[in-house]
């Protein structure tokens, strides 16, 4: 009796799966060891890179195992960048039999180890991140967009300007007092005469 079709069918898309699913598993295995994935994708029996990104918008299981990779491969390349500056530099030895320390080894050593700790701050860098975010947990921030539609503006600026009426109606203005200053000599005899009420002599 020949198998169903429906059955046929499903049975190859369990294969499928089971293919997939192990192919993701040796991506994120290979990932946290330290591979590129442009070498893991080149390998063969391996699928394409775009085939990847298409998992990882598809797939929310195999995204969350990839981003754990991702934050593995960032802890080996921290470990190896301390391991790279702690390694002894190069010497050599000059015309006077003086052993020094090759200043291109250095270079060459500080690079690499610059290089392992960039690319661990820019796989996880609320860890290996030189500066510190204690406000925003590492998410960005979006600032609003200015409004350009002249209803918006006008209702913005409406709204200013009814807020600023209700501050200067709960707080009125106070009015300035009197400045007060001391008669000249020279008007003294008028104010006198004034408070008196006789005339000027």
């Amino acid at each position: 009796m020949a198998e169903p079709a429906e059955q046929k069918k499903a049975r190859r898309e369990q294969a499928r799966q089971a293919k997939r699913r192990q192919q993701q598993d040796e991506i994120c295995s290979r990932l946290s060891a330290g591979e590129p994935l442009v070498r893991i994708c080149e390998a063969p029996g391996m699928p394409k890179r775009r085939t990847v990104f298409q998992w990882l918008r598809d797939d929310p299981e195999f995204a969350r195992v990839y981003t754990i990779a991702r934050a593995e491969l960032a802890h080996l390349h921290f470990d190896r960048a301390i391991e790279v500056a702690s390694r002894t530099p190069a010497t050599f030895t000059d015309d006077r039999g003086v052993t020094r320390v090759d200043p291109a080894a250095v270079q060459a050593q500080r690079l690499e180890s610059d290089t392992l700790k960039w690319a661990a701050a820019r796989l996880l860098p609320k860890v290996y991140g030189e500066r510190l975010d204690v406000t925003t947990d590492g998410e960005s921030i979006n600032a609003p967009a200015a409004a350009t539609d002249p209803v918006e503006v006008a209702k913005r600026v409406a709204f200013l300007l009814a807020m600023g009426n209700n501050v200067l109606e709960e707080q009125p203005p106070q009015p300035a007092a009197p400045l007060l200053l001391p008669a000249p000599k020279s008007v003294a005899p008028v104010y006198d005469a004034y408070r008196k009420n006789r005339p000027v002599q």
